[in-house]
């Protein structure tokens, strides 16, 4: 089995059942499509769904976005078929997307 270690994500798209923004308190349970630098010498991506927990809005504080910067660090484990297994995952930090 195969394992990245990943520094940076950005959300490119929030499923929400209602809304493009996920509020702190809201039920967290909506999937996120991230991507992510498949590793640092191959600069392909790969799209993966997270999880948005309570825990991880809660240390935000805030609204996430679709563009929003999260600063991740972790492990993405692959199976054979490049089929995302784990993601253990540090969110150390948040940066919103500057209006254009």
């Amino acid at each position: 089995m195969e394992v990245i270690f990943i520094n940076d994500v950005i959300l490119i798209g929030v499923a929400t059942t209602s809304t493009s923004q996920i509020n702190t308190g809201d039920l967290c349970y909506q999937k996120i499509a991230i991507e992510v630098p498949y590793s640092s010498k191959d600069k392909r991506t790969v799209l993966i769904n997270c999880l948005v927990t309570p825990k991880l809005l809660e240390r935000f504080k805030k609204q996430i976005m679709p563009g929003d910067s999260i600063g991740i660090q972790g492990y993405l484990s692959f199976d054979d078929d490049k089929n995302i297994v784990v993601i253990a995952e540090d969110c150390t930090s948040f940066k919103k997307q500057p209006n254009l």
